[in-house]
């Protein structure tokens, strides 16, 4: 066993029993920890109960599943930011060149045709494996490399948002907000002018498992504006796109 492995998290996602099991005692055999899963939902009810500053370095996605397939697990993955630095192994038995593109336009790293040998398959994860550690790595000299309160600070028009403290302000006017409310706006505010449905913002706000009507959206949004308004917010900064949900108005 391989003890520099342990501190690596792996994500596998594979319905075939007697596959999943084999690439589970091989990747444990290399010191990797594993949590595998024969579909999509148990593993998101599972990653989103992990505490929120656990890194997942490789998911592995089958891509033909019994719920929801590898495309579409991928996908929901690589548009939540919690895994921008994960890496993205599929599992496929369709070979053709459209899937491949379809994979990569949707943030895989790299693909792997079934049926296929145990040593490329563990070179494949080793070498995805490096790919997260050096993201790690760049982003920890990035962040050095910046003043503090930018990394904390997120202003947008009036609106100023201190991330770690969870407070905000419209200019000098602290604006007292739920949690949901706080990462409702902020999750607006990382994505200025981008149409967000209510759906997505479910998925990333109230999270993946969420079984609640997307009214309860609209509910939030309203209360939201309402208290920045009451702050001195001047501008409406978050428009409603009729019939598909919200964005961040864009600033002149």
């Amino acid at each position: 066993m391989n003890e520099e492995n342990t501190s690596h998290l792996i994500y596998l996602v594979e319905d075939d029993n007697s596959i999943r099991e084999l690439l589970v005692y091989n990747l444990k055999n290399e010191g990797y920890e594993v949590k595998a899963f024969a579909s999509g939902r148990p593993m998101f009810s599972d990653l989103f109960s992990l505490d929120r500053d656990a890194f997942v370095n490789l998911f592995i996605l089958d891509i033909l599943l019994p719920d929801m397939n590898g495309y579409e697990i991928l996908e929901r993955l690589t548009t939540n930011q919690r895994f921008d630095l994960s890496s993205f192994l599929m599992l496929t038995a369709l070979s053709s060149e459209k899937n491949k593109v379809d994979g990569f336009s949707k943030g895989a790293d790299d693909y792997l045709t079934k049926p296929f040998g145990m040593k490329e398959f563990l070179a494949r994860v080793r070498a995805l494996i490096s790919r997260s550690d050096q993201r790690l790595v760049l982003l920890g000299k990035r962040q050095a490399e910046e003043p503090e309160q930018e990394l904390n600070l997120i202003r947008y028009g009036q609106i100023i948002l201190d991330h770690d403290s969870r407070r905000v302000h419209i200019e000098e006017e602290e604006v007292f907000l739920t949690k949901l409310e706080f990462d409702l706006l902020h999750f607006l505010m990382q994505h200025p002018s981008h149409v967000m449905t209510r759906d997505k913002l479910l998925e990333h706000v109230w999270g993946f498992d969420y079984e609640g009507e997307t009214r309860t959206v609209d509910v939030h949004v309203r209360n939201l504006r309402r208290k920045l308004e009451e702050a001195g917010l001047k501008d409406e900064l978050i428009e409603t796109v009729r019939g598909v949900g919200y964005r961040m108005k864009g600033l002149d």
